[in-house]
């Protein structure tokens, strides 16, 4: 039997999508000094179209913006190594949208 991750233990089958929301998958903080304006950016754009960001990584993010993951109905991936890293566990939030 495999230990659970942080993200297995959080995650919860929707009980309902949220329409509009975007599960925004960028860079992980402080790996680009640009980062925190980066999402800041991403974040207000998504807005500025109609739609809800759900930034998972960020200033003032936490457990709340993991656990509304398996509610978005899009998912906005921004880095290739982190695609690279869901599409090898092929499991987490590709389960849920």
């Amino acid at each position: 039997m495999r230990p659970l991750t942080i993200i297995d233990q959080l995650l919860e089958e929707p009980q309902e999508v949220q329409a509009g929301l975007v599960n925004v998958w960028s860079v992980l903080p402080y790996q680009d000094p640009f980062w925190a304006a980066t999402l800041e950016t991403i974040g207000r754009l998504l807005g500025l179209i109609g739609l809800t960001p759900n930034l998972i990584y960020g200033q003032g993010q936490g457990i709340q913006s993991v656990q509304r993951i398996p509610a978005a109905q899009f998912n906005l991936l921004l880095t290739p190594a982190m695609m690279a890293a869901i599409l090898a566990r092929k499991r987490g939030w590709l389960k849920h949208g």
